[in-house]
């Protein structure tokens, strides 16, 4: 529930709130990588890189598809 209301976010717009959905998400479920990923892209529309390449590389590394989040790097 917590990685969908982070997408409605997205959505609208609102990163920073998305970002504190998406991080709840992974609190709650740490193999998550959608929600992994969608925080990496929030943090990387606010400019915030390194926190973005850390998202991406946690979503790379519990996942089974990694594709989309090393294609991010």
């Amino acid at each position: 529930m917590l990685a969908v209301l982070g997408v409605l976010h997205t959505e609208a717009e609102r990163c920073p709130k998305a970002v504190k959905a998406f991080q709840k998400a992974v609190e709650a479920d740490p193999a998550m990588v959608d929600a992994w990923h969608n925080l990496g892209m929030c943090y990387d529309t606010m400019g915030q890189g390194d926190r973005a390449v850390a998202a991406y590389e946690k979503a790379v590394s519990v996942g089974t598809d990694p594709a989309e989040s090393l294609y991010s790097l």
